[in-house]
């Protein structure tokens, strides 16, 4: 009986102990059983134990891994030192830091496990004795490794209050995606906007076989007159190819609109050109420094928009000059430049004959300008024969062919300017031409006088215009809008539907380009 009543009293004590580890073992044996305490059972005591057995086991393996850590420490400061160089203290300060951090892990984990704070009570009166489903809990939980105050990583300080801003303006909120009836109406308005990716892809989605618009011959033709704009001569090919097969009609015929936009420009210099007229500046029979001299001399007193230049007496050219010529012949391909030039042909003749094929012993110089000159006059075939010849003599890659942005009229002694647009001699003829941006890029003065002249036809020639943005298309809503009748002639499909989405059909006549 005294047994049992022994075995009870020590289960009891063990049970205080656990619910009050902060207290004296004297004090625990003096201290009144509770009643619920006294009904804990050997099973959960057991768990409790065997719990506090793996935490031992855990801290044990992490002290031995401390251990070898600064065994490790200790065996890698303890090398040689060549004693040619100077003794730091890094190395030896960085080892006690490793050192100290190590000792204070070791001593925060050897501290007693089951120490724990109890938290206050919301009344602010002392807490009472935490059940035995809490030390379950907290004080025999899973040990997790402590990591040292200074390892972690520093707080940042609180920085000073900064004065208040102004609240930022609402954002605005995206542009609603615009709805389109048709996948051309989305092309037409991505192309205008130079997104040539996204309206190539929507004509292209829209021909999917088996599409609502696979069979729509006008989004085919606006496909063909999309790649002849951006000029794509490849893809053009390909699609003129499903095209003839679908339709069963002839392959159709391939045309740059960005040549067709130069070619007008070359036109319009060469209308107001006269050969019959004085000229700027007359080339010597021997070109030579000091006679470039006089040609920039004679360019800088032009008055006319349009530089006249003669080069019918050339028949030498100084090896001197090859360089200088070819650097002025550059900048003129590189800037807006409007010229006419009388006798090119005699020119390209002297320049073919300074440049004879095989000789290597000729120098480069000589083909540069050869090919300068023909990109200026934009040949682009000529540049190509001439670029391979130049491979083979010297057997290095040739310059690769670049458009120009200055614009030669080539004038022919005793003829009338060459109409490129198709039209009979002297048929005058307003036109747009190129990229038109802005209200300003539409230059419609210049459109008014042409529409002015006697025997002009009411109709604007758009076959060069390549592309138009809003701003140009609303300005000239407004233009047309106070002249009516007049009518636009071979649009490309894809700008003809821009023009219909921004009311430009409702003040004049849209005829697009046939085939």
């Amino acid at each position: 009986m005294s047994s049992k009543d022994d075995n009870g009293g020590l289960l009891s004590k063990v049970a205080k102990f656990v619910r009050n580890p902060l207290k004296d073992w004297s004090e625990l044996e003096g201290a009144g059983g509770n009643p619920a305490e006294l009904g804990y059972s050997r099973e959960a005591l057991k768990e409790l134990m065997e719990r506090r057995q793996r935490n031992d086991f855990v801290r044990r393996r992490e002290f031995d891994m401390l251990r070898k850590l600064r065994q490790r420490g200790a065996a890698d400061d303890a090398g040689p030192v060549s004693s040619s160089l100077p003794t730091t203290g890094l190395k030896v300060d960085r080892r006690a830091v490793t050192l100290r951090k190590i000792d204070e892990i070791e001593a925060q984990m050897s501290q007693q496990w089951w120490t724990s704070e109890r938290p206050p009570v919301a009344d602010g009166g002392r807490a009472g004795p935490p059940s035995l489903s809490e030390h379950h809990a907290r004080a025999y939980a899973d040990t997790a490794p402590a990591v040292p105050t200074d390892l972690q990583a520093p707080q940042a300080a609180p920085a000073p209050a900064a004065p208040p801003r102004p609240s930022p303006p609402p954002a605005a909120a995206p542009a609603p995606r615009l709805a389109f009836d048709t996948p051309l109406e989305e092309a037409a308005v991505r192309f205008a906007q130079g997104d040539d990716a996204g309206a190539e892809s929507a004509l292209r989605q829209a021909l999917v076989p088996g599409g609502a618009f696979a069979d729509q011959l006008q989004t085919w033709r606006a496909l063909l007159d999309f790649y002849r704009a951006t000029g794509d001569s490849d893809r053009f090919a390909e699609a003129g190819m499903h095209y003839a097969d679908r339709f069963n009609r002839p392959m159709p015929t391939w045309v740059s609109l960005r040549s067709l936009a130069r070619d007008a420009r070359t036109d319009l210099i060469a209308q107001r050109l006269d050969p019959r007229a004085g000229t700027d500046w007359q080339a010597p029979p021997r070109l030579d420094r000091p006679a470039l001299l006089a040609l920039t001399q004679a360019l800088s007193r032009a008055k006319g928009s349009v530089w006249r230049l003669d080069w019918r007496a050339l028949q030498h050219i100084e090896a001197d000059a090859v360089q200088p010529l070819t650097t002025l012949v550059t900048h003129w391909s590189l800037s807006p430049v409007q010229m006419g030039f009388l006798g090119a042909e005699n020119l390209l003749a002297v320049l073919s004959a300074a440049t004879p094929l095989g000789e290597r012993g000729v120098e480069a110089g000589w083909w540069s300008l050869h090919m300068a000159v023909l990109r200026l006059l934009n040949r682009l075939d000529d540049f190509e024969l001439v670029a391979l010849n130049y491979c083979i003599t010297y057997e290095i890659t040739p310059p690769s062919w670049q458009p120009p942005r200055g614009t030669v009229a080539e004038m022919v002694e005793g003829q009338q300017p060459s109409q490129r647009m198709g039209l009979d001699a002297g048929t005058p003829r307003a036109f747009l031409a190129g990229e038109l941006v802005g209200a300003e890029g539409l230059n419609w003065p210049q459109v008014e006088e042409a529409l002015d002249l006697p025997g002009a036809e009411p109709e604007i020639d758009c076959a060069g215009l390549v592309r138009m943005d809003l701003a140009a298309a609303e300005a000239l809503r407004a233009r047309l809008t106070s002249r009516p009748g007049l009518r636009l002639v071979e649009v490309h499909g894809v700008l003809a539907e821009f023009l219909r989405l921004t009311g430009v059909d409702r003040c004049a006549a849209l005829l697009p380009r046939a085939g």
